[in-house]
């Protein structure tokens, strides 16, 4: 859900220096939209509530022009689906959405996944955003239109009154692995043990709440701290599969990540890894972590973990490869 998150954020600052009214809809592409969900349900109001006074249909009801032009309510899923199936096409389109004919519709369709990066190359050199850096403006965004559903606040406040409320020293821990692999080298689950009991060295009585889409990270916790770890009971894999891949309610795995998020940002030391989303989401997302309420830091790889990293070793053996293939066809 971070991924998609982070786009949004982009989507609401392009809104905001471009004088438009922002409204974020998680369509049926969406990994956290809930299972026989009606159509043009909006996801995203599972979990926040609306950013705009309108909904979707009032919105093309009310909008005499569209960019892409001809765009309506009824084909909306298909121009989703074509930005959706090639990240690529979206930085196309969205150099297209930045044009003049563009600003001149009444309803733009923004992508889903825009980097934080190409806001920041056209934001008007006048706008009070043009000097403000990466994470000042998430929180800027987060502050003003990122509201958690009360249902979600008040599953995470009757947790957090149950397990913690007699505890003074909190250390929120976040492990991520599923298909990370895929993307970066994870460390092993003794570097986050490591941190864990330098805090607790100085907080003997401190207690652990633990997030992890693994099994066997909740596993190596719990054998080694005992009672004193808690954990949601969120849905988790045993494997490298991501959880969002393997066919449960997306209302669900949405409702767990957010809950888990809320708790992370509850503690007073937050310890996790900052190639994850969800790293960047509990620091510039969450009240807590926007008022820095909470003390962090994250874990790093080893030699071990690089050594013996399937995909690290593909790729040097690749490197490898071009270069033996590169050399002899120079020596020929």
């Amino acid at each position: 859900m971070g991924s998609i998150l982070r786009g949004a954020i982009s989507g609401l600052l392009f809104a905001e220096f471009t004088g438009r009214v922002p409204l974020i809809y998680w369509h049926q592409n969406c990994n956290y939209l809930k299972i026989a969900a009606p159509p043009y349900h909006n996801a995203f109001h599972d979990y926040y509530t609306s950013t705009c006074s309108l909904s979707l249909e009032d919105a093309f009801k009310q909008s005499k022009s569209t960019y892409p032009e001809g765009t309506r309510i009824e084909n909306l899923h298909a121009l989703l689906d074509e930005l959706h199936r090639a990240l690529s096409r979206s930085e196309e389109y969205f150099s297209d959405v930045c044009s003049n004919l563009a600003g001149q519709a009444d309803l733009v369709v923004f992508p889903t996944y825009v980097s934080m990066q190409r806001i920041l190359e056209v934001i008007p050199p006048e706008h009070q955003f043009h000097k403000m850096g990466e994470e000042a403006l998430t929180q800027w965004a987060a502050t003003k239109f990122l509201t958690v559903n009360k249902r979600i606040t008040d599953q995470v406040n009757d947790f957090w009154a149950q397990y913690f409320a007699n505890t003074e020293q909190v250390v929120t821990v976040h492990i991520r692995v599923g298909d990370k692999y895929r993307e970066s080298i994870l460390p092993s689950f003794s570097r986050y043990k490591h941190q864990v009991d330098a805090f607790l060295r100085k907080h003997p009585q401190g207690k652990i709440y633990l997030a992890s889409d693994s099994s066997h990270a909740v596993n190596f916790f719990h054998k080694r701290y005992a009672d004193r770890v808690v954990t949601s009971p969120a849905l988790r894999s045993s494997g490298r599969k991501g959880v969002h891949k393997t066919g449960a309610d997306g209302l669900q795995i949405g409702n767990d990540i957010l809950f888990d998020v809320e708790c992370l940002s509850r503690g007073n030391h937050f310890i996790g890894f900052d190639e994850s989303n969800v790293f960047f989401w509990v620091q510039h997302l969450t009240k807590a972590g926007i008022n820095q309420s909470f003390s962090h830091i994250s874990v790093r790889s080893g030699f071990k973990e690089i050594l013996f990293n399937r995909q690290s070793l593909k790729r040097a053996a690749k490197r490898t490869w071009r270069r033996l293939f590169s050399s002899t066809d120079q020596s020929v």
